[in-house]
């Protein structure tokens, strides 16, 4: 599920040659995996290659970029674990 304006940023643009503007070089693009039952805030931003695993919720106005384990709670800039459940205590903890 997603909140309003989010934005999946799959496209990179690269910058190698100094040479040559930036809208002239060549983009990549990478995909970005979001697992079942993820909730994605308000104005988040997910940038390419990003993995979040099932069950996560990342909050609104964070940027996202890197790999993030099932059950957690994402968020800041750039994003960061800030909690993970514990299935023993059933409870969500703060890292």
């Amino acid at each position: 599920m997603t909140a309003d304006r989010v934005s999946f940023v799959t496209n990179i643009h690269e910058y190698d040659d100094i040479n040559l503007p930036i809208k002239l070089q060549p983009s990549k693009s990478n995909s970005i995996v979001i697992g079942d039952g993820t909730w994605i805030g308000m104005n988040a931003t997910i940038l390419a290659g990003s993995h979040i695993g099932t069950n996560c919720v990342v909050a609104a106005h964070s940027v996202v970029k890197g790999n993030f384990p099932d059950c957690c709670v994402i968020g800041g800039i750039p994003a960061r674990i800030l909690k993970r459940y514990d299935f023993q205590t059933q409870k969500w903890v703060k890292v």
